[in-house]
């Protein structure tokens, strides 16, 4: 590609960036960095096979920042330019709502309970293209109670990962 004709992947000229973009995917990478190390900081209160997946988790996300600055600046026609989000914004703000309150009502009410509510009410905020039926009610219940509790025998059998329990009970 020369150097003059435009890029296919953010429709800027090839190697270029606009500086918004890369300001913008410097400062994602630093903060996903410092979360994937607080991450890994926070897994040494598990047990040593509780720790696998938190620390894999936070070990990805700091490769994946540095991945990701580090493109932004030697090949920055690789990096697509950042759009508009499309779509509904009062659903996504709906979802962020959801697991905030989901994250605050966890040690009170539990793994068990508050996820089991917290799943459905969040798999009910994605779009459907038919209208909400009793059979569609029951089988969103199911998989919610179902996931959860898969979740919960998986972290707390085979990881040990000491989950919350319901204060109330």
């Amino acid at each position: 590609m020369r150097q003059n004709e435009p890029s296919k992947a953010n429709g800027n000229p090839a190697g270029t960036m606009k500086w918004n973009d890369r300001h913008t995917n410097t400062v994602a990478g630093i903060l996903f960095a410092l979360l994937g190390a607080y991450v890994i900081w926070e897994a040494q209160r598990f047990g040593q096979y509780g720790a696998v997946t938190p620390v894999f988790v936070g070990v990805g996300l700091i490769v994946l920042s540095a991945a990701l600055i580090i493109t932004s600046f030697v090949i920055p026609s690789l990096i697509p330019a950042i759009q508009s989000p499309e779509g509904s914004l009062r659903k996504r703000g709906i979802l962020v709502l959801l697991m905030i309150v989901w994250v605050a009502v966890l040690p009170f009410a539990g793994f068990l309970l508050s996820s089991v509510v917290a799943f459905g009410l969040i798999t009910s905020t994605v779009p459907l293209h038919e209208r909400w039926t009793v059979r569609g009610i029951v089988l969103h219940a199911v998989g919610a109670v179902c996931v959860t509790f898969a979740f919960w025998f998986i972290l707390t059998t085979y990881l040990n990962v000491p989950l919350p329990k319901a204060s109330f009970l």
